[in-house]
């Protein structure tokens, strides 16, 4: 029995991971979210605490970072659904989009008060400074 047939979706979102290929699809009204194999057979489920606004996988294509009405930031296991990690930011209303910038080190956000975030992975900006500044000095 695929999701599709138990009708327990009305699916809102979807995103791809890359690695297997599976589909991530969001059922806003239910809040629930589902990890799928491409033929449409359910590998894992979750509530999220929130409708989300957004969801996007990163370039590795096993996390998935989430967002929503409750200003929580998600990032999940795109195999299992567990939460890795979850930022707070529900003091400045509902998380309303996000870009991931190139390298995946920063997430720029808009939320609920008209505010623009950056959320940073320290480790992986320390990462491309440490790189940037080996290519600057080999050579000389």
């Amino acid at each position: 029995q695929t999701a599709a047939d138990s009708g327990a979706y009305a699916v809102t979102m979807i995103a791809v991971e890359n690695v297997f290929g599976n589909i991530i699809a969001h059922s806003a009204p239910t809040r629930a979210l589902a990890v799928l194999s491409i033929n449409g057979h359910l590998k894992a489920t979750t509530t999220c605490e929130q409708e989300l606004q957004f969801m996007q996988v990163s370039e590795s294509g096993m996390v998935l970072i989430s967002g929503g009405n409750a200003g929580l930031l998600t990032f999940r296991n795109t195999q299992d659904l567990t939460c890795i990690r979850t930022i707070d930011l529900s003091r400045h209303g509902a998380i309303r989009c996000m870009v991931v910038a190139p390298e995946q080190q920063d997430i720029i956000l808009a939320t609920g008060d008209g505010a623009l975030h950056v959320v940073t992975d320290p480790e992986k900006r320390a990462d491309t400074v440490a790189n940037r500044l080996e290519e600057t000095f080999i050579g000389m």
